[in-house]
């Protein structure tokens, strides 16, 4: 029987991606929360897509640092992202990525081998300044 005063989340409703983009004139960027898995991944995928349109000669900054949970398809988007911005700008235009040192973003990272491709910065003031 059905207790109308109590209440259960359900565990298998995935945590809501939060988007949000912040245009500077030097950087473009691309704040992401929640979780990145298949059921959020097209959401990301199309905010990456528009960040590297958008680009032109400025930075892209991809700011992880609030993901709870980052599986292969955010793995997937990384490195599409990757290959837009070289098509784009070139190799010499730097995709950085803030990763504030989060297991759940960094380990998937290091486990692709993607780290060696990828310009990782424990927080936003670093990857805006290149250091």
């Amino acid at each position: 029987m059905h207790d109308p005063d109590t209440h259960s989340l359900r565990q298998d409703d995935p945590a809501p991606l939060r988007l949000d983009v912040d245009d500077r004139p030097d950087a473009l960027v691309l704040v992401v929360g929640g979780e990145i898995d298949n059921t959020t991944v097209d959401s990301l995928r199309e905010a990456m897509d528009r960040a590297v349109a958008d680009l032109g000669d400025r930075h892209l900054v991809l700011d992880l640092a609030h993901v709870e949970f980052f599986g292969s398809a955010g793995i997937a988007v990384l490195v599409e992202a990757l290959s837009g911005v070289w098509a784009t700008a070139g190799a010499q235009q730097p995709f950085r990525i803030v990763v504030d040192d989060t297991r759940p973003v960094l380990r998937p990272i290091q486990v692709s081998g993607l780290e060696s491709h990828l310009r990782l910065y424990s927080d936003l003031a670093d990857a805006l300044s290149g250091t």
